[in-house]
């Protein structure tokens, strides 16, 4: 009797033979007794398989969750790795093939969450089906029932906690329309301001009138603003709004958006502020012959009601004072 197997064998691995007395010769007796053999194919594997260390892309870096490979590699027990993306794979290294059943029975990740998980060569891959939660800390945990192909159990547990990366659009910079280099996401070294540097009093950021009369616009009264991401177009804009704090010449009190457009993938704002009304005007008018540090004040408030395009709102109520000279 010849067994061919129809998938090779796993060097390295014991396996079992047996053959049961219910086998029967041609006239019918049964064999006398049970036979039970094992036999190791090559040279047997005792050695205990270990994880690694662990890949994860995170937020922050300058490539937008999008580049690979992963940026922060080998991540080891015990440890916590902050601003993890919430959408990219996560790639789990072991130093040798793993048997795939009991290594994924073996994975717990706290709070749950969907992954599809596959195998190649050492490493198990576990990809978001749903994106992770924004800003929750979350527990991958590998336990020792996890075996390699010879059947070996893992070494070691392994645990290591992730915070995930804050998904939410943000305002990353804003600026006057006639700023050079303040014009993208990438681009955001003119801007009045831009994200990681802190606020300064609103004399610091001064514009120039435009004076001039429908339909002419002045870029040097406009207001340029950037978002980390793509954005719902509809509901930021209506999201804005531009107000004056004190008091400005002949009453003229109420900051309209004249009109606006988007740029850099709908994440670059640009409005045109007005002082006249909305039937016609796109620039400031009222507001020559002032001056004095803050004055005349105005701000702009954009609210959570501003969404990217998947919904998701301003991480926060974003505020900026600034005045005009």
């Amino acid at each position: 009797m010849v067994f061919t197997p129809d998938v090779a064998f796993q060097y390295g691995r014991r396996y079992n033979i047996s053959l049961a007395t219910s086998i029967t010769n041609t006239s019918g007796k049964g064999l006398r007794n049970p036979v039970n053999a094992t036999f190791v194919v090559g040279a047997l594997d005792s050695s205990q398989p270990v994880v690694t260390g662990i890949d994860f892309e995170v937020d922050g870096d300058g490539d937008n969750c999008v580049v690979p490979p992963n940026d922060v590699l080998n991540v080891q027990n015990g440890t916590l790795t902050n601003n993890v993306c919430t959408g990219v794979p996560i790639v789990v290294h072991f130093n040798e093939v793993m048997d795939p059943v009991s290594t994924q029975n073996a994975l717990s990740v706290s709070p749950s969450a969907n992954f599809a998980i596959t195998f190649a060569g050492n490493d198990m891959t576990l990809t978001p089906l749903i994106a992770l939660t924004s800003r929750q800390n979350y527990t991958l945990t590998i336990s020792t029932s996890a075996k390699d192909l010879a059947g070996n159990s893992l070494q070691n547990s392994f645990s290591l906690i992730f915070r995930t990366e804050n998904n939410s659009p943000q305002v990353i910079a804003i600026g006057r329309g006639n700023q050079a280099n303040c014009n993208s996401m990438a681009v955001t070294t003119g801007c009045w301001w831009q994200t990681g540097t802190p606020f300064l009093p609103a004399s610091s950021y001064s514009f120039t009138p435009g004076l001039q009369a429908c339909p002419a616009d002045s870029t040097s009264d406009n207001i340029v603003i950037v978002f980390n991401q793509p954005m719902n177009t509809v509901s930021t804009v209506n999201a804005v709004n531009i107000s004056a704090i004190s008091q400005v010449p002949n009453s003229a009190s109420s900051i309209y958006k004249g009109k606006w457009v988007w740029s850099d993938s709908d994440r670059v704002l640009t409005i045109s502020m007005t002082d006249v009304n909305l039937v016609c005007g796109f620039d400031m008018l009222f507001n020559t012959g002032i001056g004095g540090a803050n004055y005349p004040l105005y701000l702009i408030q954009i609210d959570q009601s501003a969404t990217n395009v998947n919904g998701t709102a301003l991480s926060s109520q974003f505020n900026f004072f600034f005045e005009s000279n």
